[in-house]
């Protein structure tokens, strides 16, 4: 995930181009190695038992290997074997931009130190962000005063890894474009209220349906409607039981879409970027 915000900080720069970086963040997509499959060609796990755990994971806010070590597929020592085998984006970002000769490993350093000079860094915080850690990525680029919102949006940046497959660079913005129409909506209801909205243009509101269906869909008809919707009422569904874990009383109401956003000051707004798609998340809490 990291990457994402280094290549953007080099691109606000003029150090590398748009194109340049879109053709990276190409490239260490397929250069991604999930930790089933590393399971799988260590023998550590079988096919089935995989299957099994990614079944799990849409259910929980938890890890692959945290479930596959509940499960008995997996010790602490061989989890640990297969995380060092793991290359973390920042790592995968230097070497595609080395591998192209876009920048020598003497500039992606240099550039790092103002990278962690200009945020304020210390030497262990971005050891924690170039190792991707996620609670430390989101806390630093967006420095929320509200504990709860900055939860939900960790858990969606972990759930848009984990069910669509993507990393995600998020940012604070104003307000939602117009032309962003097509608006996911649900209610986190209990001790505190949570109006939650997901809002898309056709294009990518139709690639996130057709990633989270598992199916090509073409037009947003009503299998492509439910699966967007599904997608924020599983993501509100972990968040409240992290809650309800905490002693909160929390439910959902049911998704839905809706015409219009809120227009209170008390809402918040952030644009998400992932792959080649884009939405805004508009979060507000009473």
């Amino acid at each position: 995930m990291f990457s994402k915000y280094f290549g953007n900080f080099l691109l606000n720069k003029g150090i590398i181009t748009s194109e340049q970086l879109n053709e990276v963040f190409q490239e260490e997509k397929n250069s991604h190695v999930k930790l089933g499959i590393l399971a799988l060609n260590k023998g550590f796990m079988s096919l089935s038992q995989i299957e099994e755990v990614n079944q799990a994971q849409m259910a929980t806010d938890k890890r692959f290997g945290e479930i596959a070590i509940e499960k008995g597929y997996l010790t602490i020592d061989k989890l640990e074997e297969l995380l060092t085998g793991q290359k973390t984006s920042y790592l995968l970002l230097s070497q595609i931009l080395l591998d192209k000769n876009i920048l020598t490993m003497e500039q992606i350093s240099r550039h790092l130190f103002t990278y962690k000079n200009e945020n304020g860094l210390s030497n262990e915080e971005l050891q924690e962000l170039t190792s991707d850690n996620v609670e430390r990525i989101v806390s630093n680029s967006l420095e929320l005063t509200n504990t709860s919102i900055e939860e939900y949006i960790i858990l969606l940046v972990k759930n848009i890894e984990r069910h669509l497959r993507e990393k995600t660079f998020i940012e604070v913005v104003k307000e939602v474009p117009a032309e962003y129409q097509l608006r996911a909506y649900q209610k986190i209801v209990g001790e505190y209220s949570l109006d939650t909205y997901l809002v898309f243009q056709e294009r990518d509101f139709i690639k996130v349906a057709s990633i989270f269906a598992e199916e090509v869909l073409t037009e947003v008809d009503e299998l492509c409607i439910s699966a967007v919707l599904e997608f924020l009422n599983l993501h509100n569904g972990i968040f409240i039981v992290n809650e309800v874990d905490k002693g909160f009383d929390m439910d959902l109401k049911v998704q839905t879409l809706v015409d219009d956003l809120p227009s209170t000051n008390q809402a918040l707004y952030f644009k998400l970027s992932f792959g080649d798609m884009n939405c805004y998340l508009c979060l507000e809490k009473n």
